[in-house]
């Protein structure tokens, strides 16, 4: 079962030669209650994505990074 997704969870990009970092920055539901998630570039948050939860939450393209906690 996949984890809730949080706003300031992170993530970063497997299939991107950058591994950059990504940060959920809003969660919304659309009809036909799917959540979708915008996140955006650690460093860098005019640069947005919107994403399904589940896309986000597939290991071939993001895994989460730990908190530092």
């Amino acid at each position: 079962m996949k984890k809730n997704i949080e706003i300031g969870q992170r993530f970063r990009s497997c299939n991107s030669g950058l591994h950059a970092v990504w940060v959920v920055d809003r969660l919304m539901s659309s009809p036909g209650n799917i959540t979708h998630v915008t996140i955006v570039r650690e460093g860098a948050p005019a640069d947005s994505k919107t994403f399904s939860a589940v896309a986000l939450q597939d290991q071939s393209r993001f895994e989460p990074v730990p908190s530092a906690g």
